[in-house]
């Protein structure tokens, strides 16, 4: 069977029979020679393997870790790429091809790590609307809008937080509104089945009380999470083997690489209808709660001030 060194330096009409029959994804080294150049140099290595892969079969390995000695002489201040170094790596990488391998997780600095995913989204593009955002991407994003915000509109479809004010939004051009504040506390949104992550390229979602139905494509096999267990799943159509993975406050699942349409069910119509009842039930008995509080320290204030009225007319 050829491999793809077999092919390296033959014309890219061989390769491309390559691509087209065997599904790899080529993961090309950070060279020891080119460690302390900036980060440009994920430019130049990307150029150089983009006549073999297309991009969604390139992934570029980073070297994030203490290899510069004391004594080099480098042009950057710290021996273990940080700060905008390590997030101008991640960005650079990240325009090159489509995944990047960060090695090694246990030498990051903590506090680098929450900005990777922002540098990592350097194709995305966000720009301000009459009444919201314009959101555009290759690849699903996070958008971020008020810690406190549960709901927003995208496009013409209410969708709900995955928690802290982000909201999942597919890969394309979508817009993104804020709200209106209301009286979230008296909507049961929690009910909404909603995916939390994906780690394909998702083109559609949408999400109902018991389901979630999306469309995506992928090279690999990806992975979607949900905050509420799946019970069947449907892809194209057809009802296929369930096997949901529990973790911290989600459940995964594996979809098969390719272009697919896919249905989760996660709630039977009895089990939906009770956790309904439950939500309206408690959602009443503490307005019923708050008003009779309230009656009770208004009757407790008129007899308070009726008191010393009545006292003074006894007199009299």
């Amino acid at each position: 069977m050829p491999t793809l060194r077999d092919y390296v330096g033959v014309d890219t009409k061989r390769i491309a029979e390559l691509t087209a029959h065997h599904d790899f994804t080529l993961q090309v080294e950070d060279p020891e020679s080119m460690w302390s150049q900036d980060p440009r140099r994920y430019e130049a290595i990307a150029k150089r393997y983009a006549t073999l892969v297309p991009p969604q079969r390139l992934a570029l390995d980073l070297n994030i870790l203490r290899f510069r000695a004391e004594t080099a002489v480098t042009p950057f201040p710290t021996r273990i790429p940080t700060g905008t170094e390590s997030a101008w790596l991640v960005n650079t990488a990240s325009a090159g091809g489509r995944r990047v391998t960060i090695y090694s997780e246990s030498s990051v600095n903590p506090q680098d790590i929450p900005s990777f995913n922002a540098a990592y989204a350097s194709g995305a593009s966000v720009k301000r609307a009459e009444d919201g955002w314009t959101v555009g991407a290759p690849f699903p994003v996070v958008v971020q809008l008020r810690d406190d915000a549960q709901e927003a509109w995208l496009d013409d479809q209410r969708v709900y937080s995955i928690g802290a004010g982000r909201f999942l939004v597919p890969e394309g051009q979508h817009r993104v509104r804020p709200v209106a504040g209301t009286l979230q506390a008296l909507q049961p949104e929690r009910l909404h089945a909603r995916m939390l992550s994906f780690t394909g390229g998702l083109r559609s979602l949408r999400s109902s009380p018991r389901s979630v139905d999306f469309s995506y494509a992928s090279v690999t096999r990806a992975v979607a999470t949900f905050d509420k267990e799946p019970i069947a799943l449907f892809v194209d159509k057809v009802e296929t083997a369930c096997a949901p993975m529990k973790g911290a406050g989600r459940f995964a699942l594996l979809l098969p690489p390719g272009e697919h349409e896919v249905l989760v069910v996660t709630q039977s119509t009895v089990l939906y209808s009770v956790d309904f009842t439950s939500a309206w039930s408690s959602y009443l008995i503490a307005v019923f709660g708050a008003l009779s509080g309230t009656l009770l320290l208004g009757l407790y204030l008129a007899v308070r001030v009726r008191r010393p009225f009545l006292r003074r007319t006894s007199r009299t």
